[in-house]
């Protein structure tokens, strides 16, 4: 259902998020709150991207993570030749029961600009 600003919505988003069907690799750097004492080996992860903005992406996996959890992304986009790395901190974690995966938003705390840009440029292009 598309709610109109006028009708009590605002948009909260700073950049406009498109749909994206890709895999992403990620690490796992802090949990918070550390439950354990001592280091842990990183867990990896590859799961898929939903959509993307600069700002950040949404994923699904077949395990959630807890919010403000910091991870380490590395992701390919075919408007770039190498891969692009960042760092995100989750901001929600939900189980979807029609997928039977967890869908996550993560957002950017560091993304190069030029990767942040090219983002951007996919973003007005879709339309």
């Amino acid at each position: 259902m598309n709610v109109a600003k006028g009708d009590g919505f605002e948009e909260r988003r700073k950049h406009k998020r498109i749909d994206l069907k890709t895999t992403i690799e990620y690490r796992i750097l802090r949990f918070v709150p550390q439950a354990s004492i001592g280091r842990a080996a990183p867990i990896e992860r590859t799961a898929e991207i939903v959509n993307i903005s600069a700002g950040g992406l949404q994923i699904v996996d077949n395990t959630g993570l807890s919010n403000d959890q910091v991870v380490k992304l590395r992701f390919k986009l075919k408007e770039r030749e190498d891969n692009i790395n960042a760092f995100a901190r989750i901001r929600w974690s939900n189980f979807d029961s029609h997928i039977n995966k967890y869908r996550m938003g993560m957002e950017f705390f560091y993304l190069n600009e030029n990767d942040k840009q090219i983002i951007d440029n996919m973003a007005e292009n879709s339309d």
